[in-house]
Parts: structure tokens; C-alpha cells; sequence
């Protein structure tokens, strides 16, 4: 219940407050972008604490699709097209990612996926409760307008924190930490994709370069843990 516990803080409650409010500084893509960094981060924790083998070719792959993340936050001018306290809540909520996949790695090795995301989410939500009352001032009467976004909330309760997670967790228990969070990459991509399709967001050249980047990145680092993984075998 400890490591329970110490997971459902990292997430979803203190990733999903710093990704918000990251949010409201950022556009989607880019916000993306920056999340797509936990792959960087990840393996060296996991080398760290669960002991996970890296190659060169692993490091390689981070590389590549790190200047592409930075490709996709930097003008012409080389200058952030970001605020810099949008890229402080962002990188937060990388932080505590990292700290996720760690803890959720050594669930993986105890409980199934639908049980671990179940349990985190309990406990989640028992995180929350107090500080939407204290944070944002809610009160009954203004509970009741959540029904102009009850298709948002739904897909965010149902798809990125009931489905996703559970998906997670099961890539998490077969791939392990380093190897798992690799695919974080790919979310960039479908933000800037589905950005277009919803909201309308220019995703301009210096976008899909950067774009482009990041999957070369994820699809050297695979390949290589591929046949790193069959010498193994």
C-alpha cells in the first residue's frame, strides 16, 4: 500500500496538476514536446534503481529525438516559443513521471495492470478531493456547469486515465521501464495531429522536422533493444 500510495501521488495527481498548468502556458504541441523528454530521463533512473542495462545505440536513439523536442520549442531565433513558467510546470510533471515508472515497474512485478491502475486512481482521487475545495474554489452550485464539458471530462476519465493507464501498465510489466517510456516519444506526434484535426493548430515545417526527429529516435532506440534483446536471448 506504501508503494501504492507513492505511485498515485506521482500519478495522476501531481502529474496531471503541473501537466494542467503547464497547459495553460503552452500550446498542446508544444507541452507534448516537453512530456516527450521522460524517455530521456527515464533510463538513467531505471540504470540507477532497477538496474537496466543501456547500449550506445539506446543512448543514440534519446539523443536524436531529444534535439528533436528541442527542434519543436525553439524558433528561428533560437528563442523558447514558450513561457519559462510553462516550461517549469512541464518539466515538473516530467519529474514525477520518471518517479512514476520507477514505482510502477516493481508494482508490474506484484499486480495485474487493471488492478494497479484501479487501485492508483482510489487513491487518486482521495489526493484531489481535498485540494479542488482548497485550490479552485469549488462549490456545489458551480459543480452543476460541469455539464459543458462533460465530453472532455469523460474522454480524459475514460481514455487518458482509466484505458491509458492500464495499457501502461501492461507494456510496463512485458518491456520494462526504459524500453516502455520510449513511446512517449510518439506523443507529440498524435498532439500535433489531433491539435489540427480539433482545435485548428498550425503545425508548421519547424514542427514536422521536429516531429520526424523524434520518431527516427524512437524507431534506432527499438531496433536496437531488439537485437540487444535477441544476443541476450
Amino acid at each position: 500500500m506504501k508503494l501504492f500510495a507513492l505511485a498515485a501521488l506521482f500519478e495522476p495527481f501531481l502529474y496531471f496538476i503541473f501537466e494542467s498548468y503547464g497547459l495553460l502556458n503552452a500550446a498542446p504541441v508544444v507541452s507534448s514536446a516537453v512530456i516527450a523528454t521522460i524517455p530521456l530521463f527515464t533510463p538513467i533512473a531505471a540504470f540507477f534503481l532497477l538496474k537496466e542495462r543501456l547500449t550506445p545505440w539506446n543512448i543514440a536513439g534519446f539523443i536524436i529525438s531529444f534535439f528533436g523536442v528541442i527542434f519543436m520549442l525553439l524558433n528561428k531565433n533560437l528563442e523558447l516559443t514558450v513561457s519559462a513558467k510553462g516550461v517549469i510546470f512541464l518539466f515538473s510533471a516530467v519529474m514525477v513521471a520518471v518517479a512514476y515508472s520507477i514505482s510502477l515497474r516493481k508494482l508490474t512485478l506484484l499486480y495485474k495492470p487493471l488492478t494497479i491502475t484501479f487501485v492508483q486512481n482510489v487513491i487518486g482521487m482521495i489526493y484531489f478531493i481535498p485540494m479542488v475545495f482548497i485550490m479552485e474554489k469549488v462549490t456545489p452550485s458551480n459543480i452543476m456547469s460541469f455539464n459543458h464539458y462533460i465530453i472532455p471530462l469523460l474522454s480524459l476519465g475514460v481514455f487518458a486515465s482509466s484505458i491509458s493507464y492500464t495499457l501502461w501498465a501492461f507494456a510496463f510489466s512485458k518491456l520494462g521501464a526504459a524500453k516502455a517510456n520510449i513511446y512517449s516519444n510518439l506523443i507529440p506526434v498524435f498532439t500535433a495531429i489531433f491539435s489540427c484535426i480539433i482545435i485548428g493548430e498550425n503545425l508548421n515545417i519547424q514542427k514536422i522536422l521536429g516531429i520526424l526527429l523524434v520518431i527516427g529516435g524512437l524507431i534506432l532506440s527499438q531496433l536496437k533493444f531488439r537485437n540487444h534483446d535477441n544476443k541476450q536471448n
